[in-house]
């Protein structure tokens, strides 16, 4: 097994974030490289702000368990699609969207 670095280092690693607008209203959030971090809202900045407590949370137990902590990238393939990395230094903010083009932004 390869030497560890401290839990800091894990933490203040920026993962990509897929963001999902769901049918039945609101929004789904996750992180392709950390496998069940996954976390959901009625806007996209509460999902992004409840995904932030999710990804440290799953790192924070990972760390304590000894698993394996992907970097991030690793997992970044989802369904054949490119995936956008969302900072989370940003997090939660939403995106500046014109009003007439909210309907279409997430499609």
């Amino acid at each position: 097994m390869r030497e560890r670095k401290p839990l800091h280092y894990y933490l203040d690693l920026e993962y990509p974030v897929v963001l999902v607008a769901e049918p039945e209203g609101g929004y789904t959030a996750f992180h392709p490289d950390l496998k069940g971090c996954v976390a959901v809202g009625e806007t996209p900045g509460e999902a992004l702000a409840n995904l932030e407590e999710a990804r440290r949370l799953w790192l924070e137990v990972a760390y304590e368990r000894g698993d394996e902590i992907p970097l991030p990238g690793a997992g970044i393939e989802w369904g054949g699609f490119s995936v956008a990395a969302w900072r989370q230094d940003t997090a939660p903010r939403q995106p500046q969207i014109p009003k007439e083009k909210e309907e279409d932004w997430w499609k």
